[in-house]
């Protein structure tokens, strides 16, 4: 899960300990769902921050479940699924296109 951390400022942070989480799969299904049905384009500007070293970073259960979460949008579930639980690798380096 791409964690919120929220500063003093109000910004909300990512961190790739939580990318492809539920919430992540949840934000770029929302995200496809509204350009698809409005038609309108967008730019996002993630606010990085530096991984934790400790063992948050979970939320990853959904993806061994798909006939629960794959319908809600199966080209993001996939998306996580082959880089989180496939590659192994947890990086918003990946969303970028």
């Amino acid at each position: 899960m791409t964690k919120r951390v929220i500063h003093k400022e109000g910004m909300t942070l990512m961190k790739n300990q939580f990318f492809g989480d539920l919430l992540d799969c949840f934000k770029y299904g929302l995200i496809r769902r509204l350009l698809k049905h409005t038609g309108f384009n967008m730019a996002a500007c993630w606010m990085m921050n530096p991984d934790q070293d400790d063992q948050e970073g979970g939320g990853l259960q959904y993806l061994q479940m798909p006939t629960k979460w794959r319908n809600f949008d199966e080209k993001v579930w996939d998306f996580f699924c082959d880089n989180v639980m496939g590659y192994r690798r947890r990086s918003v380096r990946f969303t970028e296109g």
